[in-house]
C-alpha cells in the first residue's frame, strides 16, 4: 500500500505541477491580462498542498480514520471561511482572498503531514514511479469521470454568461453553491460508505455488496429528502441571510427551491455510481456521465438564450433524473449478475 500511495501521489504531484505552470503562463496572460495575473499566481500556488491532501486523506481513509480526515478538512475549510469573511469585511480584494485559501491549503497539507508519520503511513517512494503506468491505466476513468462532473456542474453557469451576462449567471450560480454546499452532508456519509463498498466488492462478493447498497440507499434518501424539504421550506430566509436585502432574493430562492427537487436523485446517483465503481465498472460511468453531459450541454444551448436562468434550471432538473435513472439501471444489471467473483486485488464482473 505504501508503494501504491507513493505512485498516486507522484503522479498527483506531478500533475498539479503541470497545472501550476499552466496557470502561470498561459491561463494568466491569455484569459485574464493585467491585475488579475497575480490572483491567478496566488491561485496556482494552492494545487500542490491541495494535491497532498487530497492524497494523504485518501491514505487515511484507507485505516479507517474517516474522522480524522474529516476534522481536518473541516477544520481548514471553516479557518478559511472565516478568515475569507474577515477579509471581505475589510474590504480585500480577489487576490487576498486566494492567498489566503492558499495558505490555508497549505496548512492543511502540513496537518495531513504529521498525521501520516504519527501512524507511520509516510509513502514508501522506492521504486514507485514504476508502477506509474498501471496506476495511469486504472485511474484513467476516474480522471474522466472527474473532469466531466466538473464539466456538467458547470455548464449552466457558463452559458448563462455567454448568452445572458454575468448578473444572469451569478444569480443562478448563487443559487447553485447553496445547493452543492448542502449536499457536503450526504456526500460525506457517501465518503464514509465507499471503503466498505470496495472492499465488499473486492472480498466478500456479492451478497455483502447488495446489503451495504441498500442500507446505503436508505440512509441517503432518508438524509437527501430532509434536507430537501428544509430547503424547500427555507430557502428564502437562507438567500437574504446570505446574499443580503440588495441581492434579488425572490429569483434566487425559487431557483433554490427548484434545484432541492432533484437533491435526493442526484445524491442517489452519486451511490449508484460508487457502487459501479466497487464492482470494477468505473467505464460504464464514464459513458453514461459522458451521454448525460452532451445532453445537458444540449439543453443549454436551446433553453438559456430564450428563458434565460430559467431554462437552465429546468435542464438541471432533467439532467439530475437522467443520470440517476442511468446509473440506477447500470447498477441494477451490476448486482444482479449472477457471477461476481473477484479477480486479483480488484472486483471484475465475469461474462455471463
Amino acid at each position: 500500500a505504501g508503494h501504491r500511495w507513493a505512485g498516486v501521489l507522484g503522479i498527483k504531484l506531478a500533475a498539479a505541477l503541470v497545472g501550476s505552470l499552466a496557470l502561470v503562463a498561459l491561463v494568466g496572460p491569455l484569459f485574464y491580462p493585467g491585475e488579475r495575473q497575480t490572483g491567478i499566481a496566488l491561485a496556482a500556488l494552492s494545487l500542490l498542498p491541495d494535491a497532498f491532501a487530497g492524497c494523504a486523506a485518501a491514505r487515511v481513509k484507507a485505516r479507517q480514520r474517516m474522522e480524522v480526515s474529516s476534522a481536518v478538512n473541516l477544520g481548514t475549510r471553516l479557518l478559511y471561511a472565516v478568515v475569507g469573511l474577515y477579509l471581505v469585511w475589510r474590504g480585500a480584494d480577489e487576490s487576498l482572498l486566494l492567498a489566503a485559501y492558499a495558505a490555508t491549503a497549505l496548512l492543511g497539507a502540513l496537518i495531513f503531514a504529521a498525521v501520516l508519520r504519527a501512524g507511520q503511513m509516510v509513502p514508501r517512494w522506492g521504486g514507485s514511479t514504476t508502477l506509474w503506468p498501471k496506476i495511469l491505466a486504472e485511474s484513467t476513468p476516474f480522471a474522466l469521470n472527474g473532469m466531466v462532473a466538473t464539466l456538467y456542474q458547470r455548464l449552466g453557469m457558463l452559458m448563462l454568461a455567454y448568452w445572458q451576462g454575468d448578473v444572469a449567471a451569478g444569480l443562478y450560480g448563487a443559487a447553485y453553491r447553496l445547493w452543492e454546499a448542502l449536499g457536503l452532508v450526504p456526500a460525506s456519509v457517501l465518503d464514509a460508505l465507499f471503503p466498505e463498498l470496495a472492499r465488499a466488492g473486492g472480498a466478500d462478493g456479492r451478497a455483502r455488496l447488495e446489503r451495504l447498497y441498500r442500507r446505503g440507499r436508505r440512509a441517503l434518501a432518508g438524509l437527501a429528502g430532509l434536507l430537501a424539504l428544509s430547503g424547500l421550506l427555507s430557502a428564502p430566509w437562507i438567500v437574504r441571510l446570505l446574499y443580503g436585502q440588495a441581492f434579488d432574493g425572490p429569483a434566487a430562492a425559487t431557483i433554490l427551491r427548484l434545484l432541492f427537487l432533484a437533491f435526493p436523485l442526484s445524491h442517489l446517483a452519486l451511490l449508484n455510481g460508487h457502487a459501479l465503481y466497487a464492482v470494477g465498472q468505473q467505464r460504464q460511468v464514464t459513458a453514461a456521465m459522458i451521454a448525460v453531459t452532451a445532453l445537458h450541454a444540449l439543453g443549454n444551448a436551446v433553453s438559456i438564450p430564450r428563458w434565460s436562468y430559467w431554462g437552465a434550471v429546468g435542464v438541471a432538473l432533467a439532467s439530475e433524473v437522467a443520470l440517476f435513472l442511468s446509473l440506477q439501471m447500470l447498477v441494477r444489471r451490476a448486482l444482479l449478475a449472477p457471477d461476481l467473483q473477484t479477480v486479483g486485488s480488484g472486483p471484475q464482473r465475469m461474462a455471463r
